[in-house]
């Protein structure tokens, strides 16, 4: 550029002009390049201290180290706690240390040999050591040592933070590795007071701390000692199961081929079976069970001829069955037969003289009472029974047969009404057409 200006060969007032400018630019550009010199030579300083300074010592291989290559800071040391760095948690908790223990300390210096050389200090690896002392923590073993253990030209000297757990035991954490220090092996505190086994909310030794009321076996959403809690309704009690029993008797006319003898007559020498059932309605089993049955107005016109496995008590009159167990919705069956008594050993008719003092025992019937009752009528030789069964149905009078008879009247009146009318309709028709040709006519 100056050798341009110079060869130009313009006046001297343009020349100076010229070079005024030139040199102005070249004073900035010179210090352009010193700024970018003297930021290389800064960045050249970093490298070297980065280069030459030294790293960090760990006291242990970083396997051991609860803190894998140590911090530089309290503040660091509080950071890993509170991110759990190398799953120290569970160790700081084991030994009741909360990460605002660490927060609260205060960074001191501490050699190894300080406490008359009881520091110990702890990490995940054993070394062999004559002091190593191995504790469980979950599924994980630390070790604990002599911190001397670790020196080899004399005492160390090591920048830890001092801090006191919840149970005011003193703890030192090394900043070279974050390993825990400690006077003498350290002892986890005491396990919790346990809960209550039926209520965790509270403790075991808290007098609230009971089981909780049994549920009742019929309805678990009731305690056993509701009054409700019973096997069916009609219970009086939570064991109550004979209440909930239900009781049926039929007969039938085995040589009359008469399935449902009840209301009907039976003649000398008829056999006739009797089917006791019982029930269970309840939610509870019914044990040894016996049925009985008082027959004793039975056997006054009949003779048992088949106990049905049964035994018959002739002074009270009563027919017991071998006891049984009724599960609930269960039914027990037990069955028995007599034979109606020949004429001749049927007791004196009603009418007769002979029963003016009983006169209830001897009406010619059969009447038995279980859960049903059943009568028999006695039909003796020459006379004629007169059975007189209730009807099982009443008559449909509701109002649907009330409707259809109305239906059925509309029906016929509306045909007739129709039918009328029409006939009207023709007569007028007639009447019309009878009236024009009247008028055609008279023309």
């Amino acid at each position: 550029m100056l050798d341009k200006i110079l060869a130009s060969g313009k006046s001297s007032l343009d020349y100076a002009a010229k070079l005024s400018r030139f040199t102005t630019s070249l004073s900035k550009e010179k210090s352009i390049r010193g700024l970018g010199v003297a930021l290389i030579l800064v960045a050249l300083a970093l490298q070297l201290v980065a280069a030459f300074t030294p790293h960090k010592i760990s006291a242990a291989p970083s396997q051991n180290d609860l803190i894998p290559g140590g911090v530089t800071s309290k503040w660091q040391l509080v950071t890993d706690c509170d991110n759990n760095t190398n799953h120290i948690d569970k160790i700081l908790t084991y030994y009741d240390i909360k990460c605002v223990d660490i927060a609260k300390a205060d960074v001191v210096s501490i050699n190894s040999l300080d406490y008359d050389g009881h520091l110990y200090s702890v990490g995940h690896l054993a070394y062999g050591f004559p002091s190593e002392t191995p504790v469980n923590i979950g599924d994980e073993t630390i070790y604990w040592r002599l911190l001397h253990a670790w020196d080899t030209h004399g005492s160390s000297t090591y920048t830890a933070i001092k801090f006191t757990n919840a149970d005011g035991k003193t703890f030192w954490q090394l900043f070279t590795c974050g390993n825990l220090v400690s006077v003498g092996l350290p002892k986890p505190p005491p396990p919790p007071p346990p809960p209550c086994p039926y209520n965790s909310a509270i403790l075991a030794s808290s007098p609230e701390c009971k089981p909780p009321p049994k549920p009742c076996p019929y309805n678990p959403a009731l305690p056993i000692s509701s009054s409700s809690c019973k096997p069916c309704a009609s219970s009086a009690s939570l064991n109550d199961a004979l209440a909930c029993l239900i009781y049926h008797k039929t007969a039938t006319n085995i040589t009359e081929s008469i399935a449902n003898a009840n209301g009907t007559a039976a003649k000398p020498g008829d056999t006739l079976t009797y089917t006791l059932s019982v029930t269970n309605s309840g939610k509870l089993t019914a044990h040894a069970f016996v049925v009985q049955d008082n027959i004793a107005d039975i056997l006054v016109y009949a003779n048992l001829t088949n106990a049905g496995g049964g035994t018959y008590n002739k002074t009270s009159g009563i027919l017991s069955f071998p006891a049984v167990n009724i599960a609930p919705g269960a039914t027990a069956t037990d069955t028995f037969s007599i034979t109606v008594k020949a004429a001749d050993q049927l007791p004196p008719p009603p009418t007769s003289s002979a029963n003016t003092e009983n006169p209830m025992t001897y009406d010619d019937t059969m009447t038995n009472i279980y859960g049903d009752r059943i009568d028999v009528k006695i039909q003796r030789p020459g006379t004629q029974v007169v059975v007189v069964a209730a009807s099982t149905s009443l008559p449909n009078t509701g109002p649907g047969s009330s409707i259809a008879v109305y239906v059925v009247i509309a029906i016929v009146a509306g045909y007739l009404y129709s039918n009328r009318r029409l006939q009207l309709k023709e007569a007028k028709i007639a009447l019309s057409l009878s009236e024009g040709n009247s008028e055609a006519q008279d023309d």
